[in-house]
């Protein structure tokens, strides 16, 4: 009863389904913000999909078939919320985690026993400008150590290679980076 839920929706039309949706199921412990995170503050161009609202994006855009753009406000975590303890958080952003992960240094450090959940996919990354290697070492310095979020196997860095290698550019999977093996499998 304690623990409270912090959601971040850049989209105009999903924040906005995103608090009906809240509502019409009694989530009161929930607090949402209408703004993207970063690396810096910015108001940045926001593709998104016409077809697919779970593949809007910031970054390079290859083609404008199926998308329509707007702007968005990108903060920093660090600066937004100074002070946010976390256990747990779920980046979903289309390549964009490197970014999100540089705008909140100091609560990665302070948060100890953080654990992310976060989608790994080569073809977000090559977007953002950044790779699934840079994300990882930032990972890594960061004293994170990678694990399958299911079974809780954990990764070293030749398995990321391999797996990167199997989905290819346009596959993408879920991964954890935890400091401390995961609960389940301690």
């Amino acid at each position: 009863e304690s623990g409270r839920t912090i959601c971040f929706e850049p989209d105009a039309l999903l924040y906005s389904a995103l608090c009906q949706n809240l509502v019409a199921n009694g989530l009161e412990r929930v607090e949402t913000h209408a703004v993207g995170l970063g690396a810096a503050p910015a108001k940045l161009e926001f593709h998104r999909s016409i077809i697919n609202s779970g593949d809007n994006h910031l970054g390079e855009q290859a083609s404008e078939l199926f998308r329509r753009s707007t702007t968005i406000s990108v903060v920093r975590l660090d600066d937004y919320l100074p002070d946010l303890e976390a256990d747990l958080m779920k980046i979903d952003v289309q390549g964009w985690e490197l970014n999100v992960l540089h705008g909140m240094a100091r609560t990665l450090a302070r948060n100890r026993a953080l654990q992310i959940h976060f989608e790994f996919s080569d073809l977000g990354r090559a977007r953002s400008g950044s790779s699934w290697q840079e994300l990882i070492a930032f990972l890594r310095q960061a004293d994170f150590r990678i694990f399958h979020p299911l079974d809780h196997r954990e990764f070293d860095d030749a398995q990321i290679a391999e797996l990167a290698r199997s989905l290819g550019s346009r596959g993408y999977t879920n991964l954890l980076a935890s400091r401390q093996p995961p609960v389940a499998s301690r």
